[in-house]
Protein backbone atom coordinates (compact mmCIF):
# COMPACT_ATOMS: atom_id res chain seq x y z
CA UNK A 1 0.00 0.00 0.00
CA UNK A 2 2.89 2.34 0.84
CA UNK A 3 4.46 1.82 -2.59
CA UNK A 4 1.16 2.51 -4.30
CA UNK A 5 0.99 5.97 -2.69
CA UNK A 6 4.56 6.71 -3.80
CA UNK A 7 3.77 5.57 -7.33
CA UNK A 8 0.60 7.66 -7.55
CA UNK A 9 2.37 10.75 -6.23
CA UNK A 10 5.31 10.36 -8.64
CA UNK A 11 2.91 9.75 -11.52
CA UNK A 12 1.03 12.94 -10.62
CA UNK A 13 4.18 15.02 -10.61
CA UNK A 14 5.42 13.45 -13.87
CA UNK A 15 2.07 14.11 -15.52
CA UNK A 16 2.17 17.76 -14.48
CA UNK A 17 5.68 18.05 -15.90
CA UNK A 18 4.68 16.43 -19.18
CA UNK A 19 1.60 18.49 -19.92
CA UNK A 20 2.87 21.90 -18.92
CA UNK A 21 5.54 23.87 -20.83
CA UNK A 22 8.66 24.93 -18.96
CA UNK A 23 8.68 21.95 -16.56
CA UNK A 24 11.90 20.12 -15.85
CA UNK A 25 12.38 16.77 -17.52
CA UNK A 26 12.57 13.60 -15.47
CA UNK A 27 11.01 13.12 -12.04
CA UNK A 28 10.39 16.53 -10.42
CA UNK A 29 10.52 17.09 -6.70
CA UNK A 30 7.33 18.33 -4.99
CA UNK A 31 8.76 21.87 -5.02
CA UNK A 32 9.54 21.64 -8.73
CA UNK A 33 6.07 20.27 -9.41
CA UNK A 34 4.47 23.25 -7.67
CA UNK A 35 6.54 25.68 -9.69
CA UNK A 36 5.67 23.80 -12.89
CA UNK A 37 1.90 24.15 -12.42
CA UNK A 38 0.78 26.92 -14.76
CA UNK A 39 -1.97 28.34 -12.57
CA UNK A 40 -2.79 31.07 -15.10
CA UNK A 41 -4.82 28.54 -17.09
CA UNK A 42 -6.56 27.00 -14.05
CA UNK A 43 -9.93 28.13 -12.66
CA UNK A 44 -10.37 29.41 -9.13
CA UNK A 45 -12.56 27.02 -7.16
CA UNK A 46 -13.81 26.81 -3.59
CA UNK A 47 -15.07 23.38 -2.59
CA UNK A 48 -16.31 21.90 0.68
CA UNK A 49 -15.33 18.52 2.11
CA UNK A 50 -18.09 17.53 4.56
CA UNK A 51 -17.01 15.37 7.47
CA UNK A 52 -19.12 13.54 10.03
CA UNK A 53 -16.93 14.66 12.91
CA UNK A 54 -17.23 17.21 15.74
CA UNK A 55 -13.57 18.32 15.84
CA UNK A 56 -10.52 18.93 13.66
CA UNK A 57 -8.43 17.26 16.37
CA UNK A 58 -9.41 13.80 15.18
CA UNK A 59 -6.70 12.07 13.15
CA UNK A 60 -9.20 11.25 10.39
CA UNK A 61 -10.09 14.95 9.96
CA UNK A 62 -6.59 16.39 10.34
CA UNK A 63 -5.27 14.14 7.56
CA UNK A 64 -7.75 15.76 5.17
CA UNK A 65 -6.96 19.24 6.50
CA UNK A 66 -3.37 18.61 5.43
CA UNK A 67 -4.48 17.24 2.05
CA UNK A 68 -6.52 20.41 1.46
CA UNK A 69 -3.50 22.54 2.35
CA UNK A 70 -1.34 20.67 -0.16
CA UNK A 71 -3.93 21.03 -2.91
CA UNK A 72 -4.07 24.79 -2.33
CA UNK A 73 -0.26 24.93 -2.38
CA UNK A 74 0.09 22.92 -5.58
CA UNK A 75 -2.45 25.16 -7.35
CA UNK A 76 -1.15 28.51 -6.12
CA UNK A 77 -4.25 28.97 -3.99
CA UNK A 78 -6.67 28.47 -6.89
CA UNK A 79 -8.23 25.17 -5.81
CA UNK A 80 -9.32 25.61 -2.20
CA UNK A 81 -11.06 22.91 -0.20
CA UNK A 82 -12.58 23.77 3.17
CA UNK A 83 -12.87 20.77 5.48
CA UNK A 84 -16.05 21.29 7.48
CA UNK A 85 -17.25 19.64 10.66
CA UNK A 86 -20.76 18.24 10.77
CA UNK A 87 -22.11 20.98 13.04
CA UNK A 88 -20.88 23.61 10.56
CA UNK A 89 -22.92 22.13 7.73
CA UNK A 90 -26.45 22.41 9.07
CA UNK A 91 -27.26 18.85 7.97
CA UNK A 92 -26.92 15.42 9.55
CA UNK A 93 -24.78 12.64 8.12
CA UNK A 94 -27.83 10.80 6.77
CA UNK A 95 -28.51 13.83 4.56
CA UNK A 96 -25.05 13.78 2.97
CA UNK A 97 -26.11 11.46 0.16
CA UNK A 98 -28.75 13.84 -1.19
CA UNK A 99 -26.58 16.93 -0.68
CA UNK A 100 -23.61 15.35 -2.42
CA UNK A 101 -25.72 14.02 -5.29
CA UNK A 102 -27.26 17.45 -5.82
CA UNK A 103 -23.87 19.19 -5.63
CA UNK A 104 -24.67 21.43 -2.66
CA UNK A 105 -21.52 19.91 -1.16
CA UNK A 106 -18.69 18.81 -3.43
CA UNK A 107 -16.91 16.13 -1.36
CA UNK A 108 -18.10 14.17 1.66
CA UNK A 109 -17.32 11.39 4.11
CA UNK A 110 -19.88 8.77 3.09
CA UNK A 111 -20.11 6.36 6.00
CA UNK A 112 -21.46 2.90 5.36
CA UNK A 113 -24.07 3.10 8.16
CA UNK A 114 -25.94 6.22 6.91
CA UNK A 115 -25.55 4.91 3.35
CA UNK A 116 -27.78 1.96 4.21
CA UNK A 117 -30.84 4.11 3.47
CA UNK A 118 -29.77 4.39 -0.18
CA UNK A 119 -27.60 1.26 -0.50
CA UNK A 120 -28.96 -1.35 1.93
CA UNK A 121 -26.12 -3.79 1.28
CA UNK A 122 -23.75 -1.38 3.09
CA UNK A 123 -25.31 -2.69 6.28
CA UNK A 124 -22.91 -5.62 6.00
CA UNK A 125 -20.31 -3.37 7.67
CA UNK A 126 -22.60 -2.64 10.62
CA UNK A 127 -23.41 -6.22 11.59
CA UNK A 128 -22.18 -6.76 15.15
CA UNK A 129 -19.10 -9.02 15.36
CA UNK A 130 -19.09 -9.63 11.58
CA UNK A 131 -16.31 -7.41 10.13
CA UNK A 132 -14.21 -6.86 13.24
CA UNK A 133 -10.76 -5.76 12.06
CA UNK A 134 -9.18 -3.32 9.64
CA UNK A 135 -8.22 -6.23 7.38
CA UNK A 136 -11.77 -7.66 7.50
CA UNK A 137 -13.12 -4.32 6.31
CA UNK A 138 -10.50 -3.96 3.56
CA UNK A 139 -11.48 -7.36 2.20
CA UNK A 140 -15.17 -6.56 2.46
CA UNK A 141 -14.86 -3.16 0.74
CA UNK A 142 -13.01 -4.65 -2.19
CA UNK A 143 -15.34 -7.63 -2.50
CA UNK A 144 -18.53 -5.53 -2.53
CA UNK A 145 -17.36 -2.63 -4.73
CA UNK A 146 -19.25 -4.05 -7.72
CA UNK A 147 -22.52 -3.63 -5.77
CA UNK A 148 -21.83 -0.28 -4.12
CA UNK A 149 -20.11 1.85 -6.75
CA UNK A 150 -22.69 1.64 -9.59
CA UNK A 151 -25.41 2.58 -7.11
CA UNK A 152 -23.38 5.55 -5.85
CA UNK A 153 -23.00 6.80 -9.42
CA UNK A 154 -26.76 6.52 -9.92
CA UNK A 155 -27.13 8.78 -6.87
CA UNK A 156 -24.83 11.37 -8.43
CA UNK A 157 -21.51 10.81 -6.71
CA UNK A 158 -18.36 8.72 -7.07
CA UNK A 159 -15.95 7.35 -4.46
CA UNK A 160 -12.43 8.63 -5.12
CA UNK A 161 -10.19 5.70 -6.13
CA UNK A 162 -8.59 4.10 -3.08
CA UNK A 163 -9.98 6.82 -0.81
CA UNK A 164 -11.74 4.95 1.95
CA UNK A 165 -10.91 4.34 5.57
CA UNK A 166 -12.14 2.24 8.44
CA UNK A 167 -13.66 3.74 11.57
CA UNK A 168 -12.93 2.62 15.12
CA UNK A 169 -14.67 -0.33 16.78
CA UNK A 170 -17.77 0.76 18.65
CA UNK A 171 -17.79 0.59 22.44
CA UNK A 172 -19.97 1.69 25.35
CA UNK A 173 -19.77 4.20 28.19
CA UNK A 174 -22.28 4.47 31.05
CA UNK A 175 -22.97 6.92 33.82
CA UNK A 176 -23.31 4.11 36.37
CA UNK A 177 -21.53 0.78 36.62
CA UNK A 178 -23.23 -2.10 34.80
CA UNK A 179 -23.26 -5.13 37.08
CA UNK A 180 -24.12 -7.69 34.40
CA UNK A 181 -23.14 -7.07 30.75
CA UNK A 182 -25.32 -9.98 29.66
CA UNK A 183 -28.42 -8.34 31.11
CA UNK A 184 -28.81 -4.67 30.14
CA UNK A 185 -32.46 -4.49 31.14
CA UNK A 186 -33.75 -0.98 31.72
CA UNK A 187 -30.69 0.79 30.34
CA UNK A 188 -31.34 3.49 27.75
CA UNK A 189 -28.44 3.55 25.30
CA UNK A 190 -27.84 6.01 22.48
CA UNK A 191 -27.21 4.14 19.22
CA UNK A 192 -26.72 5.15 15.60
CA UNK A 193 -26.71 1.82 13.73
CA UNK A 194 -29.51 -0.69 13.32
CA UNK A 195 -27.42 -3.81 13.95
CA UNK A 196 -26.05 -2.50 17.24
CA UNK A 197 -29.53 -1.39 18.28
CA UNK A 198 -30.93 -4.88 17.68
CA UNK A 199 -28.12 -6.57 19.60
CA UNK A 200 -28.47 -4.26 22.59
CA UNK A 201 -32.23 -4.80 22.54
CA UNK A 202 -31.63 -8.58 22.60
CA UNK A 203 -29.60 -7.99 25.74
CA UNK A 204 -32.51 -6.09 27.32
CA UNK A 205 -31.49 -2.47 26.69
CA UNK A 206 -33.65 0.27 25.19
CA UNK A 207 -31.84 1.64 22.12
CA UNK A 208 -32.40 5.35 21.48
CA UNK A 209 -31.41 7.02 18.21
CA UNK A 210 -30.00 10.47 18.86
CA UNK A 211 -27.73 12.98 17.15
CA UNK A 212 -24.25 12.91 18.64
CA UNK A 213 -24.44 16.63 19.35
CA UNK A 214 -27.27 15.94 21.84
CA UNK A 215 -25.57 13.09 23.69
CA UNK A 216 -23.50 15.01 26.25
CA UNK A 217 -26.50 16.86 27.68
CA UNK A 218 -28.65 13.73 27.49
CA UNK A 219 -26.17 11.80 29.63
CA UNK A 220 -25.78 14.74 32.00
CA UNK A 221 -29.55 15.08 32.49
CA UNK A 222 -30.29 11.36 32.75
CA UNK A 223 -32.23 11.17 29.48
CA UNK A 224 -30.01 8.23 28.54
CA UNK A 225 -27.84 5.92 30.64
CA UNK A 226 -25.17 5.09 28.12
CA UNK A 227 -23.59 5.83 24.76
CA UNK A 228 -22.58 3.52 21.91
CA UNK A 229 -19.72 5.02 19.85
CA UNK A 230 -15.95 4.74 19.47
CA UNK A 231 -13.51 5.36 22.32
CA UNK A 232 -11.84 7.93 20.08
CA UNK A 233 -15.06 9.92 19.71
CA UNK A 234 -15.70 9.72 23.44
CA UNK A 235 -12.25 11.13 24.22
CA UNK A 236 -12.50 13.91 21.63
CA UNK A 237 -15.81 15.13 23.07
CA UNK A 238 -14.95 14.90 26.80
CA UNK A 239 -17.47 12.16 27.55
CA UNK A 240 -15.47 11.34 30.69
CA UNK A 241 -17.18 14.36 32.24
CA UNK A 242 -20.59 12.68 32.08
CA UNK A 243 -19.76 8.98 31.84
CA UNK A 244 -17.80 7.01 34.42
CA UNK A 245 -17.70 3.40 33.20
CA UNK A 246 -16.29 2.38 29.83
CA UNK A 247 -16.86 -1.08 28.34
CA UNK A 248 -14.81 -2.29 25.41
CA UNK A 249 -17.16 -4.45 23.34
CA UNK A 250 -15.54 -4.12 19.88
CA UNK A 251 -18.69 -3.86 17.79
CA UNK A 252 -18.10 -3.60 14.05
CA UNK A 253 -16.24 -0.54 12.77
CA UNK A 254 -17.95 1.26 9.90
CA UNK A 255 -16.27 2.03 6.61
CA UNK A 256 -16.13 5.51 5.08
CA UNK A 257 -15.82 6.34 1.38
CA UNK A 258 -14.48 9.79 0.51
CA UNK A 259 -16.67 10.68 -2.44
CA UNK A 260 -17.31 13.63 -4.75
CA UNK A 261 -20.16 14.87 -6.89
CA UNK A 262 -19.63 13.15 -10.25
CA UNK A 263 -20.71 16.02 -12.50
CA UNK A 264 -18.60 18.60 -10.66
CA UNK A 265 -15.56 16.30 -10.67
CA UNK A 266 -15.94 15.63 -14.39
CA UNK A 267 -15.90 19.39 -14.98
CA UNK A 268 -12.48 19.81 -13.35
CA UNK A 269 -9.31 20.32 -15.40
CA UNK A 270 -7.37 17.06 -15.70
CA UNK A 271 -4.59 18.43 -13.48
CA UNK A 272 -7.09 19.11 -10.70
CA UNK A 273 -8.62 15.65 -11.08
CA UNK A 274 -5.26 13.92 -10.73
CA UNK A 275 -4.26 16.07 -7.77
CA UNK A 276 -7.58 15.59 -5.96
CA UNK A 277 -7.61 11.82 -6.41
CA UNK A 278 -4.00 11.49 -5.32
CA UNK A 279 -4.45 13.59 -2.17
CA UNK A 280 -7.74 11.99 -1.09
CA UNK A 281 -6.23 8.53 -1.44
CA UNK A 282 -3.06 9.53 0.43
CA UNK A 283 -5.09 11.08 3.29
CA UNK A 284 -7.28 7.96 3.55
CA UNK A 285 -4.27 5.69 3.74
CA UNK A 286 -2.74 7.91 6.41
CA UNK A 287 -5.93 7.53 8.45
CA UNK A 288 -5.80 3.73 8.15
CA UNK A 289 -2.13 3.64 9.17
CA UNK A 290 -2.72 5.77 12.27
CA UNK A 291 -5.92 4.02 13.36
CA UNK A 292 -4.52 1.53 15.91
CA UNK A 293 -2.35 4.13 17.63
CA UNK A 294 -5.21 6.59 17.85
CA UNK A 295 -7.41 3.99 19.52
CA UNK A 296 -4.80 3.63 22.25
CA UNK A 297 -4.59 7.41 22.63
CA UNK A 298 -8.35 7.63 23.14
CA UNK A 299 -8.25 4.77 25.64
CA UNK A 300 -5.47 6.45 27.63
CA UNK A 301 -7.26 9.82 27.65
CA UNK A 302 -10.41 8.26 29.07
CA UNK A 303 -8.47 6.31 31.70
CA UNK A 304 -6.35 9.31 32.74
CA UNK A 305 -9.55 11.29 33.35
CA UNK A 306 -10.82 8.81 35.90
CA UNK A 307 -13.06 6.58 33.75
CA UNK A 308 -13.12 2.95 34.89
CA UNK A 309 -12.04 0.89 31.87
CA UNK A 310 -13.66 -2.54 31.47
CA UNK A 311 -13.63 -5.37 28.92
CA UNK A 312 -16.11 -8.15 28.33
CA UNK A 313 -15.04 -11.46 29.86
CA UNK A 314 -15.01 -14.64 27.70
CA UNK A 315 -18.46 -15.74 28.85
CA UNK A 316 -19.96 -12.35 28.07
CA UNK A 317 -18.31 -12.29 24.63
CA UNK A 318 -19.73 -15.72 23.88
CA UNK A 319 -23.28 -14.63 24.81
CA UNK A 320 -23.01 -11.38 22.78
CA UNK A 321 -21.76 -13.28 19.72
CA UNK A 322 -24.49 -15.90 20.00
CA UNK A 323 -27.13 -13.18 20.08
CA UNK A 324 -25.51 -11.40 17.11
CA UNK A 325 -25.57 -14.29 14.63
CA UNK A 326 -29.37 -14.39 14.14
CA UNK A 327 -29.20 -10.63 13.46
CA UNK A 328 -26.81 -11.33 10.56
CA UNK A 329 -29.20 -13.77 8.92
CA UNK A 330 -32.25 -11.59 9.55
CA UNK A 331 -30.51 -8.69 7.85
CA UNK A 332 -29.38 -10.79 4.90
CA UNK A 333 -32.93 -12.06 4.32
CA UNK A 334 -34.35 -8.52 4.09
CA UNK A 335 -33.10 -7.93 0.55
CA UNK A 336 -31.54 -9.97 -2.28
CA UNK A 337 -28.60 -7.57 -2.51
CA UNK A 338 -28.09 -7.82 1.24
CA UNK A 339 -27.88 -11.58 0.88
CA UNK A 340 -25.41 -11.24 -1.98
CA UNK A 341 -23.10 -8.88 -0.05
CA UNK A 342 -23.41 -10.99 3.11
CA UNK A 343 -22.54 -14.26 1.37
CA UNK A 344 -19.59 -12.70 -0.46
CA UNK A 345 -18.06 -11.18 2.68
CA UNK A 346 -18.84 -14.19 4.87
CA UNK A 347 -17.01 -16.41 2.40
CA UNK A 348 -13.84 -14.29 2.19
CA UNK A 349 -13.74 -13.99 6.00
CA UNK A 350 -14.23 -17.75 6.43
CA UNK A 351 -17.08 -17.23 8.91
Amino acid sequence: MKYRVIFVTVALFLAIGLVLPGCASGEPSPTEAVSCLDTSVCPELDWVLATTEPSHDGWHVSAFDRAAERIALYTDGKFNITVKLQQELGIERDEFSQALGEGSIEIAFMQSAPLEAQIPSEGVFSLPFFTRTLEDCHKGVEATAYIREPRMKELGYTPAPGAYFVWMPQDLIFVEEVKDMIDLSGLRIRVWRTGDAKLLAELGAEPIYMSYSEVYMALQRGVIDGLNTSCDSMSKTSMWEVGNYFYRVDLAPSTCYVSYNTELFNGLPDKYKMLLNSELEAASQEVNRERAGEYQVGFQIMESNGVVMNMLNPEEIKVWQEKARPIWEEWADEDATNREAYDVVKKILNL
